[in-house]
């Protein structure tokens, strides 16, 4: 059985594909687009899936879409008879929209050329839900999903149980930590949807002066907490964008104005920044310390927009008194795609689920015949390496920058080796080298190292596994001189564990470096600049690095240099 799942429409589009229940492709459409967040109909990614598969639409048995617009009419009614009058100038806005997305369901079947199968809706925090508790190693958990919006539920406390999945408790629309801290990222001149990271990083330099202030407008109480809409420009049962952004007059006259994208950084936005990072940790811990009286269970699911914030994941593991976490490889809106399809697969029909490690590698690949004659028809210098990952661990201990294209892509927004930038993190200035030589991006910004599993130990007191790069963690202080430049200024790295299961070539080239440094630590970050996807193809790969300060690339075998090795 065949089972495709389809997200669009907002950000993020993707689409993943089920073969008799196991993932066998998921492709975010950015990747092929080559535009970031592009929220088209991912009628490419689809046609990547069905490739991979080594099928045609024909073979398809049932398509998952990502919101139920039944759920979202319900609350268009809801919000239009609450706020009425002010909600009128609203209603026929998002009465377009439920139209479009319900207008889909007809339109999908000509699209990708498919006529038999069932389709289904599936409700959005479900299949976030789905995406993270169906693809965890556990057979019970307590799940916990968190973003901006679905289709009015903001955030939802579950129950995973097999192959069922309770919604325990719910928060609904203006109550959204996800647009709270979007609106703030915004409001400090970084883009919604993108530059939330970059928040988080920020927060680090700051001291979270106005969490006073924040924690009235962040409410927490026993039945879990609210946010005070009066602080964003709420109108009718939605926000809308106005004079100040996503932010009111209020907020404007408290905090002062908002911050021109690219201007200066002031300390008053790096504080605003630590006081919005604490109260998102304080909410997120609160919910999870909900969530673990009502189950009673001790390993955690979390996922949606907001587990991307690596910092608060760290804190959950450290702090709630669960013993196991597990974040998706797409916890955002792209893994909705796959959630919807695993939902239906299991919640829907039944499918035996098989709990374990989800290799993240589900996107395409080149065979090295295709890599071959792309390079010898652009007529670019190469040569063939027998031992990818041994002659790149000698690189990396000589100081190179390297990029290191193998295998299938990553799906989600991490690099997990398939698609990276590397380097050796012992060298403090290497973070300023590559956010400016590389990069292009701002200088605040951290980096993460890769570590094989089973030597975690040697550099964090904890040994979980981070095999996505969801969790930051305190960084033994004896070891931190070991990688420097992957290490955040108040002493946390965003860890990911290498699996030599997982990614075998890449799990061997880290313990090559260590056999030759002693520290079985490589810097990684994802293979792009700023503004741009991570890259897919080797044309991606050959055009991002002839534009930026690397040394080295790796096209599987084929090492292309700017310099002799």
């Amino acid at each position: 059985m065949y089972i495709l799942g389809v997200n669009y429409s907002g950000h993020d589009a993707a689409a993943a594909l089920l073969d008799g229940g196991r993932v066998a492709a998921a492709v975010e459409e950015e990747r092929l687009a080559r535009i970031k967040h592009i929220d088209r109909f991912p009628l490419a990614a689809i046609r990547a899936c069905l490739k991979m598969a080594g099928i045609g639409p024909a073979d398809l048995d049932e398509v998952a879409l990502y919101l139920d617009p039944a759920i979202y009419l319900r609350r268009l009614f809801s919000d239009s008879v609450r706020y009425f009058p002010r909600s009128a100038r609203n209603f026929r806005r998002h009465l377009r929209r439920y139209l479009y997305w319900r207008g889909r369901r007809r339109a999908i079947p000509l699209e990708i050329g498919s006529s038999r199968a069932r389709f289904h809706f599936v409700p959005h925090h479900l299949a976030h839900a789905a995406a993270g508790f169906f693809t965890s190693p556990f057979s019970e958990a307590a799940v916990l999903t968190v973003d901006g919006i679905g289709e009015w539920t903001t955030a939802a406390l579950c129950r995973g149980q097999g192959n069922r999945i309770t919604i325990l408790k719910e928060f609904r629309t203006q109550d959204s930590l996800g647009h709270l801290y979007s609106f703030v990222t915004e409001y400090l001149g970084f883009k919604k949807n993108d530059g939330e990271g970059k928040v988080m990083g920020l927060a680090a330099f700051g001291q979270p002066r106005y969490l006073e202030l924040f924690s009235g407008i962040l409410r927490l109480s026993e039945a879990g907490y609210s946010v005070d809409s009066s602080w964003f420009n709420w109108d009718g049962g939605c926000y809308r964008h106005g004079r100040g952004g996503w932010v009111s007059e209020r907020f404007l006259r408290a905090l002062g104005p908002a911050r021109a994208p690219g201007a200066p950084l002031e300390q008053r936005h790096r504080d605003i920044a630590a006081s919005l990072q604490a109260a998102l940790e304080g909410a997120m811990l609160h919910l999870a310390g909900i969530l673990r009286r009502l189950t009673g269970l001790d390993d955690l699911v979390v996922s949606g927009g907001v587990a991307l914030n690596s910092v608060i994941n760290g804190l959950l593991l450290e702090r709630t008194g669960f013993k196991r976490l597990y974040v998706p490889p797409a916890p955002g809106d792209a893994g909705t795609s796959l959630g919807a399809a695993l939902y239906v697969a299991h919640a829907v029909l039944g499918e035996p689920r098989r709990p374990g490690r989800l290799s993240p590698f589900l996107g395409p690949e080149q065979g090295d015949d295709e890599v071959h004659r792309f390079l010898k028809d652009a007529g670019l210098p190469y040569r063939v390496v027998d031992d990818p990952a041994d002659a790149c661990a000698e690189l990396l201990s000589q100081g190179a920058i390297v990029g290191w294209l193998q295998g299938r892509m990553e799906f989600g927004p991490r690099a997990l080796g398939n698609r990276s930038i590397l380097c050796d993190p012992v060298r403090p200035e290497m973070k300023d080298v590559l956010n400016l030589r590389v990069k292009h991006r701002e200088p605040f910004r951290p980096y993460a190292p890769s570590i094989p599993e089973g030597r975690v130990r040697l550099y964090f007191d904890r040994e979980h596994p981070s095999p996505y790069m969801s969790m930051t963690l305190p960084v033994r202080p004896e070891r931190r001189p070991d990688f420097p430049a992957a290490i955040h200024v108040d002493g946390t790295a965003r860890l990911q564990t290498v699996e030599r299961a997982l990614n075998p070539r890449y799990f061997e080239m880290i313990e090559a470096f260590g056999r030759r440094t002693g520290r079985y630590a490589v810097l990684n970050t994802s293979f792009n600049v700023q503004g741009e996807p991570i890259v897919c193809t080797a044309q991606d790969a050959v055009r991002c690095f002839y534009s930026t300060g690397m040394d080295h690339l790796f096209l599987g075998p084929f090492l292309l240099s700017k310099r002799a090795p």
